[in-house]
């Protein structure tokens, strides 16, 4: 009897391992715990790659305001930093190059100036990526300027000396009054040197005066270009 009762215990296992192996029991568990569990990570993936473009966009973000803001205080100012190209050994003052042209912003007409705003030339030729400037010692460079606290009114005239002329014998003004710019085409009152001798015209109708520079053409190596 208590053999007869074994036997159908064991039948009835049998029978429901036969009824579950053939429902793919077995095999449908281990699949969908193995998709799930890669669904899992395949989620942590995403979300970890996510997060990195996020990080990316927003490194990407902080240098385009970086650069705006350059731009703008740039564009607030109008000036144009730029490097003068090396002649030597040639001694030449009365033409320089700058490694900045019309790509760079750099326009025919505006002044150069050494960085303590004091003005040495004029930006005569541009190309894309240079600029070639005139400076106060070439001969064919002049402007009006004026002259100490009374703003006595002179013409420079360039030069390997470079002159201020047509100032009038009446008006006072002694060396050492401050040499500024009065032109209409760059900054009024920029600085351009100071009166240094002083003597008549070779007609005797005007005084005229030499220049002391504060800068040497050779030194200069950094400029500023702007109206």
């Amino acid at each position: 009897m208590h053999q007869q009762y074994q036997r159908v215990i064991l039948m009835s296992i049998s029978g429901i391992l036969v009824i579950l192996i053939g429902t793919g029991f077995f095999i449908a568990k281990p699949l969908e715990i193995f998709s799930s569990l890669s669904h899992i990570f395949s989620l942590s993936s995403i979300v970890e790659e996510n997060t990195t473009l996020h990080q990316e966009n927003d490194g990407l973000k902080n240098e385009l305001f970086a650069l705006q803001q350059h731009i703008a205080i740039a564009s607030s100012t109008g000036e144009i930093s730029a490097q003068v190209f090396s002649a030597y050994p040639f001694n030449t003052k009365n033409r320089i190059f700058l490694d900045k042209g019309s790509l760079d912003g750099v326009m025919t007409g505006e002044g150069v100036f050494i960085p303590s705003r004091v003005l040495i030339g004029q930006v005569t030729r541009v190309t894309p990526h240079e600029s070639e400037v005139m400076t106060v010692f070439d001969p064919a460079f002049s402007l009006p300027v004026r002259i100490g606290a009374q703003q006595v009114d002179g013409l420079l005239k360039g030069g390997v000396s470079p002159l201020v002329t047509l100032i009038d014998k009446t008006k006072p003004i002694a060396p050492g009054d401050l040499i500024v710019n009065a032109s209409k085409d760059f900054m009024y009152g920029v600085t351009i040197g100071t009166v240094r001798d002083i003597t008549p015209d070779t007609l005797g109708a005007f005084l005229q005066t030499s220049i002391q520079f504060s800068y040497s053409m050779n030194d200069v190596r950094n400029v500023e270009v702007h109206p």
